[in-house]
């Protein structure tokens, strides 16, 4: 398959990867030749100009937490990748993702370093250099977040993309669940937390109910529900319902373990 977009192997990339890791001499004539570039010097400049967004970012890392900083991030990477500049085959293949980390001396691989050093309940994984799943790479999956809950009927299309306490609840709920291919369901369930502050809460505890009961209530329900087929008025709604009847349902499950 020809691809007019700018892509590299998964074998070019893990090249890459282990000499980063290993703290090998990387030189930008090399990791270049392990990319496939399209003959179009413009694509090549919206590819760069990623870069140059996510390092003009990284400036501000130290002024706020991590949570505040990914959501930074997920605006900022949809501004700058969408299909107006992208091809939209771009946008769903992981060879296109995995170029961004390793571009500009592997600028961007410092920052995913440096992102979860300062995490104190998480550790840089190899996923998170593009190397996986795109809902688990930290450039992709951010994006991700702001694909699916921007709102452009809102004069902030990102007001959803701001929501939620922390990083859990993308991570978790909407990229490693069944919400993110329902996304009036994904933008009704992070406004239903953000608005009713609900926190991460504890679902060994009974007392302590929380958007981590609920997203896994949900999940339960999924298969005998068309959660894709309901507005985001008709979720927000429903959401509520289940919310609203969390007693029943989490105790029933605590008795049962």
């Amino acid at each position: 398959m020809t691809r007019d977009y700018a892509y590299i192997t998964i074998s070019d990339a893990e090249f890459i990867y282990n000499s980063f890791i290993q703290k090998y001499q990387i030189t930008q004539p090399m990791i270049d030749s392990k990319i496939t570039w399209p003959n179009n010097e413009m694509h090549k400049q919206h590819v760069h100009d990623v870069v140059n967004q996510v390092y003009d970012l990284s400036g501000k890392f130290y002024d706020m937490s991590a949570a505040e900083f990914d959501t930074e991030l997920s605006i900022a990477l949809h501004k700058v990748i969408n299909k107006d500049i992208f091809p939209v085959e771009a946008l769903s293949d992981p060879g296109f993702w995995r170029i961004f980390p390793f571009l500009e001396h592997c600028l961007i691989c410092e920052l995913i370093t440096l992102r979860w050093k300062a995490d104190k309940n998480g550790t840089v994984k190899r996923y998170h250099f593009q190397l996986e799943r795109l809902n688990n790479g930290y450039l992709s999956s951010r994006w991700l977040r702001a694909e699916i809950t921007y709102d452009a009927d809102n004069d902030d299309p990102y007001h959803l993309t701001k929501g939620g306490r922390d990083t859990d609840i993308w991570q978790s709920h909407i990229m490693g669940q069944s919400f993110s291919s329902s996304r009036n369901f994904a933008k009704a369930f992070v406004k239903y937390v953000t608005l009713n502050d609900i926190p991460k809460g504890d679902r060994k505890i009974f007392e302590k109910m929380g958007h981590r009961d609920l997203a896994s209530e949900l999940c339960r329900r999924f298969p005998t529900i068309s959660f894709e087929t309901m507005s985001q008025e008709e979720s927000y709604e429903f959401i509520n319902n289940v919310w609203n009847d969390r007693f029943t349902w989490k105790g029933a499950l605590l008795n049962n373990e």
